[in-house]
């Protein structure tokens, strides 16, 4: 979403009434679509997840399915920046055999559906995320933090800006 293509500049937010952050957005804001995924992310040297690790994310979905490779994370005042570099991968499952063969181990699998929305430039996301543990929250993606910090502004006390800390929920539910 950024002007370097292989940028992402996001913002992650918990809230409470999806309608009302709609009805915050307004007439200007396109829907854009639903999305299901089955996200695996892979062992990289020794790395735990965490945003300051690198990370391997095969994304299966419905229509395709990508290998990610995911920088460390720059947070800058809770907007994450991160080089993300995407192909697309015509066998999952073989994918997924090589990087086993080559000492690349699974570390956690996500299944999720997005709702994605366009306004102003920025990507607006609800996630609601069934595995490992029921989580919803929301990311905004926009190609500079002057665009996403706007689009925050304008939802004022509907979000709340969440940490690394906000997903310690998945980790709860994988040690379980």
């Amino acid at each position: 979403m950024s002007k370097d293509g292989n940028k992402e500049i996001e913002i992650k937010l918990s809230y409470k009434n999806k309608r009302e952050i709609l009805d915050k957005l307004g007439p200007t804001a396109k829907f854009a679509g639903i999305k299901n995924f089955h996200d695996i992310y892979y062992r990289f040297k020794d790395n735990e997840m965490k945003n300051t690790n690198d990370a391997l994310r095969l994304r299966i979905t419905e229509e395709a399915s990508e290998l990610t490779y995911k920088s460390k994370t720059e947070d800058r005042d809770n907007v994450w920046h991160r080089t993300e570099l995407t192909t697309t991968v015509s066998s999952p499952e073989i994918l997924d055999q090589i990087l086993s063969g080559v000492g690349i181990q699974r570390l956690y699998e996500y299944q999720s559906q997005k709702e994605y929305w366009m306004l102003d430039g920025c990507e607006i996301v609800f996630a609601h995320f069934t595995l490992p543990a029921e989580l919803d929250f929301m990311e905004i993606e926009g190609s500079s933090e002057k665009e996403i910090r706007t689009v925050v502004e304008r939802l004022g006390d509907s979000v709340v800006e969440v940490g690394e800390n906000f997903f310690k929920v998945f980790d709860n539910a994988r040690n379980k």
